[in-house]
């Protein structure tokens, strides 16, 4: 057992003194990184507009958003001809297609510029709890015939 250790050790030694030293990375100088890009070049390349704030306001009012990670997210919007469910790509009243939906704003494509529509608070809520003593609908529940026991 020691002259397998004493040969482990010698092998050791060997391959540490064959080894090459570590190179070192030079150090880059901070003027010698890349500058950010200008937020206009940007916006140019993109084909992204800000926001005008002479741009005609939408009358729209979102009243709730359904997202879903499976890409199927919904708002629903209210309007002057009243409320709607609508999904990503769909047109708005007034002219404002839907490009996403997240859990408290809907962003809209309006006049080649994009604007955010945030979750109105007005203290109405769109979904109401039932109440304990309130009966609500019951579920309908699968016929027993099409259940069966899997061995």
């Amino acid at each position: 057992m020691l002259l397998t250790g004493g040969l482990l050790l010698v092998g050791e030694l060997r391959h540490r003194a064959a080894a090459e030293p570590m190179q070192t990375m030079p150090v880059v100088p901070a003027q010698a990184l890349p500058q950010p890009l200008a937020t206009q070049a940007l916006t140019l390349a993109l084909g992204i507009r800000p926001a005008d704030p002479s741009a005609s306001q939408l009358a729209l009012t979102l009243k709730a958003c359904f997202t879903s990670s499976l890409g199927e997210s919904r708002a629903l919007v209210a309007s002057a001809d009243g409320q709607a469910i609508y999904r990503v790509g769909d047109e708005l009243p007034g002219g404002a297609r839907l490009r996403q939906v997240d859990k408290q704003s809907v962003t809209l494509w309006f006049n080649g510029a994009e604007q955010r529509l945030n979750l109105v608070a007005d203290g109405q809520s769109v979904l109401r709890p039932v109440a304990s003593g309130e009966a609500g609908p019951t579920p309908s529940l699968p016929s027993p015939r099409l259940l069966r026991e899997v061995p």
